[in-house]
């Protein structure tokens, strides 16, 4: 998975954005719009 690539899996579409406060690789999906990153907890949008 690399950063700004989108897909779908049985979670819904998805985009995977890296979080500036950790350099974690996150899937964030669209219907969410956003989420926090699962190691530092910072706000991640779509």
């Amino acid at each position: 998975m690399h950063i700004g690539d989108e897909g779908e899996d049985d979670g819904g579409k998805f985009r995977a954005r890296i979080c500036s406060g950790c350099q974690t690789i996150v899937k964030i999906y669209k219907h969410e719009m956003a989420t926090n990153c699962p190691t530092c907890v910072q706000a991640l949008s779509y």
